[in-house]
Order: structure tokens, then C-alpha cells, then sequence
């Protein structure tokens, strides 16, 4: 009994990194696919101004942050939520879009993550 209670533990812990290193992938997969081909593009500062950030840790909830905006594209989401015709084929909910499409994908990698790091114990 004292086994399986040492292993559960060990469990929880490897679930956090693993998660977070899982989530973090997925989001700069999501972030390439948004800057490739969904985000406007005239002067380049939307497209460069998007970003992933490290993960964080809540508690036992992982947190990835990812977005465009900041200083050189202050207008991000302007861009983002109003319905207008882009050139080369670009378009608004140029975050959202690409990030409903990876869902599926995300969950798949997660917990494939999840087993690889469980099967290390």
C-alpha cells in the first residue's frame, strides 16, 4: 500500500512539468500557425509583436499565456475582432482560429505527454 501512495505522489508531481512543458509546445505551434497564415500583415509590428510566455504554475493549474499587442501594435485587438477583408488572404480572429483548429491536436499531445511521464515511473 505504502508503494502505490509513493507512486500517486510521484505521480502528481511529474503531471505538472509534464503538462506545462505539453501546453507550451502546443502553444508556440499555435502562435507559428497564426503568424503563417491568419494574422494581418502591413508593417509586420502585429505579426511581430505576438508571443508565448513561459509557463506559470497556479496551484496545480498550469497557465500558458499567448497574444499579440503590447506597445508596437497597440491596436491588436481591434484587428483581432472586427470583421474586414485582409490582403493575401489574412484575416481577422487571426488568434482564435488557428487555436479552435489545434483543440483537438492540443488535447491528443497533452495526454500523450501525461503518459509518457507517467510511464517514467
Amino acid at each position: 500500500m505504502q508503494d502505490l501512495e509513493d507512486k500517486l505522489k510521484k505521480l502528481g508531481q511529474a503531471a505538472i512539468p509534464a503538462a506545462a512543458g505539453s501546453l507550451y509546445r502546443s502553444a508556440e505551434k499555435v502562435m507559428a500557425s497564426s503568424k503563417q497564415n491568419y494574422v494581418p500583415y502591413d508593417t509586420g509590428a502585429l505579426m511581430n509583436s505576438g508571443h508565448v510566455e513561459p509557463p506559470s504554475q497556479e496551484g496545480n493549474n498550469v497557465l500558458v499565456v499567448l497574444g499579440y499587442g503590447g506597445p508596437s501594435a497597440p491596436y491588436a485587438i481591434y484587428v483581432h475582432e472586427i470583421d474586414k477583408h485582409y490582403h493575401h488572404n489574412r484575416q481577422w480572429k487571426y488568434l482564435s482560429t488557428p487555436l479552435e483548429a489545434a483543440l483537438p491536436d492540443i488535447d491528443t499531445a497533452l495526454s500523450d505527454d501525461l503518459d509518457a511521464a507517467f510511464q517514467k515511473l
